[in-house]
């Protein structure tokens, strides 16, 4: 995270020092600004040679598939989301989320600035929902604790 942090400060000083030189409108500045936070609030989601799956994004980093098979999976697993200061197109996704447990326990979690992680689906019976994204930074992801089985996932 402290890398990100470093990222969104360098983005901010660069965008401040655009403002006072071409002295764009605010408009124009807040445009800008806005496509640095989610250029930025993509970072965690974009590259992640990590991921114990196969992912595969929709027309945006929001929606999507993923599948996985895990052994003894204890962790967080971020795949789909993204900062914004405004409204993202989707404004409510629609998820189904199946987990196949032989050990262990796993989670579908959406994370949004607002509040505390939200869980929307355990281990042990299929989901499948709306989501509605608030302003911000919001992201769907698993967490396993000595998870071993499978997921499928699929955003729209």
């Amino acid at each position: 995270m402290k890398g990100v942090r470093k990222r969104f400060i360098a983005l901010l000083l660069v965008l401040l020092s655009l403002l006072l030189i071409t002295g764009c409108a605010k408009d124009e500045f807040i445009g800008r600004y806005n496509d640095a936070i989610e250029l930025v609030g993509d970072v965690p989601i974009s590259w992640n040679p990590w991921l114990k799956g196969e992912r595969a994004f929709g027309s945006t980093h929001y929606t999507g598939s993923y599948e996985a098979e895990y052994a003894a999976f204890s962790g967080t697993e971020f795949l789909f989301g993204g900062t914004s200061l405004e409204t993202v197109e989707e404004g409510k996704l629609s998820i189904s989320c199946v987990f196949e447990a032989t050990k262990g326990e796993a989670e579908l979690v959406f994370y949004s600035i607002g509040g505390e992680p939200t869980v929307l689906a355990g281990s042990d019976a299929p989901y499948e929902d709306a989501v509605e994204l608030p302003v911000g930074s919001n992201y769907i992801a698993v967490r396993g604790k000595d998870f071993t089985g499978t997921v499928t996932l699929k955003i729209e």
